[in-house]
């Protein structure tokens, strides 16, 4: 697996022998949150 970091992006590409690669991407609206967010993505995670 390979991991690529871009400014607001993120890929997630995964080779595999028995066939081809496979490409996650991940990108950011440009939102930045503090502690608040923080609080929220950990009380998601629990659910």
């Amino acid at each position: 697996m390979v991991h690529v970091a871009l400014p607001g992006e993120r890929w997630e590409v995964e080779f595999f022998a028995d066939r081809g690669p496979e490409v996650e991407v991940f990108r950011s609206d440009g939102t930045i949150g503090g502690h608040e967010k923080v609080a929220e993505l950990l009380r998601n995670a629990a659910d």
